[in-house]
């Protein structure tokens, strides 16, 4: 029979048949995995603590409340989970390997950002986190706090993941409190009044109003700075008396809008009456 015959063959393959029986009997005694293309032995229970922290990763990735998506090193969309997808409206195949460029929810007016920093983490920079918008199809405007970073596989730099947190309420929340606290200053600063807030546990004095350095004498920030010493440029005679009486006022607040009188020495040795 020739070289190459079908008797040949049947032995080669009866052989090589018996020597994986040998390699799988050997691994399964030493509790291993053999890859067969690569000549690596991986510990069976390596293998399985990875397939484990493999399928935690995926399961963090999928659950996390915040927009996560994972980016080429060109851009392009590698992953995203599900908070993402919702937002984007858009079927998933559809979304997977687009370009961030390509991303309608992404204002134009925010893209250059996103593209600049994209282009820095892969150049291996640090970069900072940024606040940012993203627009919903009915024209809703979301504020996102945008987090990246860079992905390697050993020393090699391989995606970018960038994580947003929607903190839409939160900043409507601080803007309403600036403009409560303007409208506030606005109003405390137009007083011809001196009026000031004072922490009654502490005395330290939270706030006083400009009229403060006209009546005193003394500059607003030196009050700030010795929270005490409005109540040493109180007249000695009437010193005592009415730190007590606002304290006092401090814990009855109906006898407190009754007010009093006392005297200030300014600094210029002039005497005014001040009613509280």
């Amino acid at each position: 029979m020739g070289e190459n015959s079908p008797k040949k063959t049947l032995n080669e393959l009866k052989e090589s048949k018996n020597i994986l029986k040998e390699l799988i009997g050997s691994s399964s005694k030493s509790k291993s995995i053999i890859d067969m293309g690569s000549h690596v032995i991986i510990p069976k229970q390596t293998f399985e603590s990875l397939k484990e922290s493999q399928k935690n990763y995926k399961t963090l990735f999928e659950l996390s409340p915040t927009y996560t998506v994972l980016l080429g090193l060109d851009g392009t969309i590698k992953n995203f989970n599900k908070k993402t997808e919702e937002f984007a409206g858009v079927p998933r195949e559809k979304l997977m390997g687009m370009r961030f460029t390509e991303l309608d929810f992404v204002p134009e007016a925010e893209m250059n950002a996103h593209l600049e920093r994209i282009s820095k983490l892969a150049k291996g920079e640090l970069v900072e986190p940024f606040e940012s918008r993203i627009v919903e199809r009915n024209g809703k405007i979301h504020m996102i706090d945008v987090h990246s970073a860079l992905l390697k596989k050993g020393d090699v730099p391989s995606d970018i993941l960038v994580s947003c947190n929607d903190i839409t309420e939160h900043k409507k929340t601080e803007n309403a409190l600036k403009e409560s606290e303007e409208k506030f200053r606005q109003i405390a600063e137009n007083m011809g009044e001196v009026f000031w807030a004072i922490d009654p546990k502490t005395g330290e004095v939270i706030y006083v109003s400009p009229v403060y350095q006209w009546v005193w004498g003394r500059t607003c920030q030196s009050l700030y700075e010795n929270h005490e010493s409005w109540i040493e440029a109180i007249h000695p005679e009437d010193r005592d008396r009415t730190v007590e009486m606002i304290w006092r006022g401090s814990d009855n607040i109906d006898e407190a809008k009754e007010g009093f009188e006392y005297r200030v020495i300014r600094p210029d040795g002039k005497i005014i009456w001040v009613w509280m």
